[in-house]
């Protein structure tokens, strides 16, 4: 059997790092899998292999995040050579950074997970981004266009990026614990609850949903919006709440280590992101048969919701689409906790939840298709592309020798 690393900062609270758990455990069947992570404390997904701490958590200072990289990569060399590495793969930037630096005779695969020209800060951080991808043998990309941005902006040979999509497994969400639980039996049956999961940042656009809200609540006094996630904003968001006379209105529910089962009482999953990768939280709600409301932002909703459409295309009013219903996405604007003004995009985006809530018919029609849709996102799908990948990068590889 061949030998494959993952190398992801923790297992811990995100998407990368729950695709990484589950890609140890799809691989597993075929590889010996070594899963490298930074830190290894409090590990909240599962995972298959040999687990390597590398004990070198995130540091804050400039000194402190060069000297850590410096004995990561020097660690992670070394282990490729102890375990003898086919092939390795790193998720998320810092990873990435360690993966091609660290590069002996393996093939390095990096992985993209969001639309990377959106978050450049400048020189230095494009610079980063194309020296990883020129050093990487692949590049996996989270979606098509997080691939168009790399092609496009980055100028990344397009034969290096192969999009595959994470997979999605209710079976692994479907998890419960008695914190869960308990909040789960606190939420009353009279109510309509509308429910939203992500990191509290300005990426996720919280905000926005917030505001919307109240023009739901002039119309259906019973609905209630939860909040599931932490994160910086999340006192800015609470005070904004508060400005606009919704905290009976509003739960923040904080992170809960297993909250998908919570889905199971909730009526509309509405995301509202600025910018993604792909929108993995689309794929847990499909796999709870959700309604879904999102922003048609860049990237990953439509590729999700609207497979059939121009990924390019984006929607300025509400667009029924396959699988779901996609909104105008918002604009770069940041939060402001005093500024209660409803803009037009957020008018939007209620009215697409009204129309929903007041049609269940329409409401059923999306449940049974999120069913449908959340199939191709199967961990044996998805595991297949990556096995057919790796047979490629193997075909490549013979290919060289015989020259």
């Amino acid at each position: 059997m061949k030998n494959i690393g993952i190398i992801i900062q923790k297992l811990k609270n995100g998407g990368a790092e729950r695709a990484a758990a589950n890609l140890s455990i799809d691989l597993s069947e075929k590889y010996n899998v070594y899963l490298i992570v930074f830190d290894s404390t409090d590990i909240t997904y599962k995972y298959a292999g040999n687990l390597i701490d590398l004990k070198l958590p995130p540091q804050k200072s400039i000194f402190g995040k060069l000297r850590y990289m410096i004995k990561r990569i020097s660690k992670v060399k070394k282990i490729k050579k102890q375990y003898n590495l086919d092939y390795c793969i790193s998720f998320l930037t810092g990873a990435n950074i360690v993966n091609v630096l660290s590069k002996q005779k393996e093939k390095a695969i990096t992985s993209e997970r969001n639309y990377m020209s959106f978050f450049s800060k400048g020189k230095l951080d494009d610079f980063i981004i194309k020296y990883v991808c020129k050093k990487a043998d692949k590049i996996v990309s989270l979606s098509k266009l997080v691939k168009e941005d790399l092609v496009n902006y980055y100028k990344v040979d397009s034969k290096k990026v192969i999009p595959i999509y994470n997979s999605c497994d209710r079976e692994r969400l479907y998890l419960t614990s008695d914190e869960t639980e308990k909040v789960k039996a606190s939420l009353e049956n009279n109510n309509r609850y509308i429910i939203t999961m992500g990191r509290l940042s300005y990426q996720k656009g919280q905000w926005h949903l917030i505001k919307a809200m109240r023009l739901v609540k002039e119309q259906f006094p019973n609905a209630k919006l939860l909040i599931l996630g932490k994160g910086e904003l999340e006192d800015d968001l609470k005070k904004l709440t508060k400005n606009m006379n919704m905290e009976n209105d509003v739960q923040f529910l904080g992170y809960l280590k297993n909250p998908h089962t919570i889905l199971e009482k909730c009526e509309i999953f509405v995301f509202s992101s600025i910018v993604e990768g792909l929108g993995n939280v689309l794929l847990e709600a499909l796999a709870f048969n959700k309604v879904i409301v999102s922003t048609d932002c860049l990237a990953g909703p439509r590729e999700i919701l609207a497979p059939d459409s121009n990924i390019n295309a984006r929607t300025n009013k509400i667009e029924y689409a396959k699988y779901g219903v996609l909104v105008p996405a918002f604009s770069k604007e940041k939060l402001d906790s005093n500024d209660v003004y409803i803009n037009e995009e957020e008018r939007i985006m209620a009215e697409a939840i009204i129309k929903l809530m007041q049609n269940r018919q329409l409401e059923e029609k999306y449940e049974r298709s999120s069913e449908e849709r959340i199939k191709d996102f199967s961990p044996e799908v998805i595991k297949k592309q990556w096995f057919e990948l790796l047979q490629m990068m193997e075909e490549e590889n013979k290919n060289e020798e015989e020259k």
